[in-house]
């Protein structure tokens, strides 16, 4: 199967499994060619192969889209659920009967025994808990599936299942043909490299036929995975109608979950469309309004900042997405994102846009996780190498005297590897940890990369607290001229 996975992804229409459903017996017979022996008894055993019938593990299912108990803009999608089992839609058939491989050669994929059906709030369908004789003897005006419990298998009447009642109107109406059917489910592979993901990569997928209901506030939906088996002549294209005098239909629900779809006010062209370019071109009446003024016009903002100190401020933050030409410079390395951060005299402020992307960088790469797991390796090895250079160079210099001390200290050859121990631990230990009070301490004390944990106090232009509480409730324009009045008056905190 290698050679076939190449492919970052795979498409296949449908993946019926391997192996039949059916009973099955297993003979093993061993024969023995040395002359005089006698042979083993043989071995007869049985098993029996199905598919999930009234209820699915919660590990079958991988994901759901829209994701479950979410608001978003969800109204022109349709809803579908990822399987973890690539074979699972096709296990089992609608019929009711168990599948069988078709003879011959055909190009008519096989139908899957599952849909996905969803509702708006305002047709109010509720999920039902029973038993499967529940399900399969509803009160009157309502119909169930025709199905046969599979004694072998295990099933009894009182097994535990999920159903829903939906009028007989609706499900005509909504339910998809079996022609449909074939066409809203698929098995995918997706490449697992570089990914910190269980599994082979192979899932199914079920999608649904109804977009969900929308409004401005938001619509709820819910969505069930519903099982179809014992429903295939009463489909749309079947050979049976459903009769005037049912009123409901019952079906299994596998799996179900609920959502809710607000209407899209704009799209993107429209929002692009309405930015005002004049407001960020307003006329500057002092050094400290050009200055900011300048700042915004490069695409900076002024966001809150919680310094590592304790303390807070406003500081300048630009994307690396804004369509402003800048100068390539020199290359600089960082050994973190503290090292990155600016501060600019003309404005008071810190500019923290190299240091943000600088995080950003260093998320991305510890999320791959062989990046991850190499980079930590080699920074053991380095550790290792150094303490051992060290050790090394010490030792040489050092390693003498150390041997006659060990030597002056003990009278016997029993002890001399004690007390030569003890020089080591001494002498090395207190060249490379810090004492305290006669204390070697584990740590040392964290240390001030920035070099300003006791002076931000001394950089002009700093918001006062009172005026960093303001902050979250002005609007952008008071916020850059609280910036602006405080150049000029040149406050600090």
């Amino acid at each position: 199967m290698s050679a076939e996975l190449n492919e970052s992804v795979k498409f296949l229409q449908a993946c019926p499994p391997p192996m039949e459903a059916g009973d099955y017996r297993i003979r093993v017979k061993q024969e023995l060619s040395v002359a005089g022996s006698e042979n083993l008894p043989e071995s007869i055993d049985f098993f029996i192969v199905r598919g999930p019938r009234f209820s699915l593990a919660a590990t079958d299912v991988y994901s759901t889209f829209p994701p479950p108990n979410q608001q978003g803009s969800f109204g022109n999608c349709l809803p579908h659920i990822i399987l973890n089992r690539r074979t699972l839609p096709w296990e089992r058939t609608i019929t009711g009967f168990l599948p069988q491989r078709p003879a011959g050669d055909t190009n008519d994929p096989p139908v899957p025994w599952m849909t996905l059906l969803s509702f708006s709030a305002a047709e109010g369908i509720e999920i039902k808990q029973g038993t499967v004789d529940n399900l399969l003897h509803p009160p009157a005006g309502v119909m169930g599936p025709s199905l046969i419990l599979d004694q072998k298998a295990g099933e009894t009447g009182s097994d535990p299942c999920c159903m829903i009642d939906i009028p007989t109107a609706l499900f005509t109406m909504i339910i998809p043909s079996l022609c449909e059917l074939r066409y809203l489910a698929h098995a995918r592979y997706a490449a697992t490299d570089n990914k910190a993901i269980e599994g082979d990569g192979w899932t199914s997928c079920i999608l649904g036929n109804r977009l969900p209901e929308t409004s401005d506030g938001g619509a709820d939906n819910g969505v069930f995975l519903v099982s179809l088996e014992g429903w295939g002549d009463y489909l749309p294209g079947g050979d049976k109608t459903i009769d005037s005098s049912i009123q409901y239909v019952r079906l299994i629900v596998l799996y179900h979950w609920k959502f809710r779809a607000q209407t899209q006010q704009l799209h993107f062209a429209q929002l692009i469309d309405g930015l005002s370019i004049g407001a960020l071109a307003a006329p500057v009446k002092s050094d400290a309004e050009a200055t900011v003024g300048t700042a915004v016009q490069m695409g900076y903002v002024g966001l809150p900042h919680h310094l590592r100190s304790g303390g807070q401020t406003v500081s300048w933050y630009r994307s690396p997405l804004v369509p402003l030409a800048l100068s390539a410079g020199t290359g600089q390395s960082a050994s973190c994102a503290d090292e990155l951060v600016k501060y600019s005299p003309q404005t008071g402020l810190f500019d923290v846009s190299y240091a943000a992307a600088w995080q950003l960088g260093r998320l991305l790469a510890l999320q791959n996780q062989h990046f991850a797991v190499a980079a930590v390796n080699w920074r053991r090895q380095n550790t290792t190498d150094a303490v051992c250079r060290v050790t090394r160079s010490y030792l040489s210099s050092r390693l003498p005297q150390l041997l006659q001390e060990a030597k002056s200290h003990t009278e016997e050859y029993g002890n001399f590897k004690t007390n030569l121990g003890v020089h080591l631990i001494a002498a090395i230990g207190g060249g490379v940890v810090p004492r305290q009070v006669g204390v070697i301490p584990l740590l040392g004390e964290h240390p001030d990369i920035t070099g300003i944990k006791n002076k931000p106090d001394k950089f002009p232009g700093l918001l006062s607290k009172k005026q960093l509480e303001a902050w979250k409730d002005l609007s952008e324009n008071d916020r850059y001229a609280m910036i602006k009045q405080q150049i000029i008056k040149g406050e600090t905190l």
